[in-house]
């Protein structure tokens, strides 16, 4: 027959499944922060020249949406989220390391500020709208023209250069010819590309800061139980009482 188990040791056996529950929550809040259109394969020319003529091949444009602009006002929600992500990182490196990449966007951040703030200046919504829009896929409501952008971005680790996006889009262009609204609008899509990657990847420091501040706190929780006692320690890690 099985001890009922206090509360007071329920309470203490319940605290490691709560303290998993919370980094669980958290982990799929930042999943969804982290989600976007970038992620692929590192392709040489050829294989570039063949992924841009499958994109265009497989692109069906839609109606325009009647209301928003997703991707400016993603854009934006990136904005705040830097400058959110580079106080925390600026509050870190005070007190310790926080990675190439939490380096590189402290040097950076400012840049990717005015970078921000130029696509925002030349890509209105009045002009953004006039775009062609995907009708299908994960991109749907979004300029078909963004998609050739991040597509270059992804499968060449945002190593561009003029040549890379020459041949990219020409090998796209033999399959569906861009307007010209499209072209004057590509280096707005490639910074726009390019700034969701800082996005990624700033969202990825801020959550390997988070989860070393949880390590030590839970690390600190089972050190002062050891100290209690085993019964302590013995509380702190077990796991919850089943129902009765």
């Amino acid at each position: 027959m099985q001890r009922p188990v206090s509360g007071a040791s329920a309470s203490r056996s319940s605290r490691p499944r709560r303290w998993l529950n919370r980094l669980s929550r958290a982990a799929a809040r930042s999943e969804q922060l982290l989600g976007g259109p970038l992620g692929g394969e590192l392709l040489g020319p050829e294989a570039l020249a063949e992924r841009a003529r499958a994109i265009a091949a497989a692109q069906q444009t839609g109606v325009r949406p009647r209301r928003g602009t997703p991707l400016l006002e993603r854009l934006d929600a990136t904005r705040r989220i830097l400058i959110d992500a580079h106080a925390r990182i600026s509050r870190a490196a005070s007190g310790g390391e926080v990675g190439p990449a939490g380096e590189w966007l402290l040097d950076n951040f400012y840049v990717v500020l005015d970078h921000i703030s130029e696509v925002r200046q030349n890509l209105p919504r009045g002009y953004y709208r006039e775009l062609p829009f995907l009708g299908s896929g994960s991109l749907t409501g979004y300029p078909r023209v963004y998609e050739l952008a991040i597509a270059l971005i992804s499968h060449t680790e945002a190593r561009l250069d003029l040549e890379v996006i020459g041949r990219f889009t020409t090998a796209f262009q033999e399959v569906t010819p861009l307007n010209i609204g499209e072209l004057w609008a590509l280096p707005a899509m490639f910074r726009l590309g390019l700034v969701e990657s800082v996005r990624r990847m700033t969202l990825r420091t801020v959550q390997r800061l988070d989860q070393f501040v949880a390590a030590d706190s839970w690390a600190l929780r089972l050190h002062a139980a050891e100290l209690a006692g085993t019964e302590a320690l013995a509380a702190e890690v077990a796991p919850p009482a089943p129902a009765t």
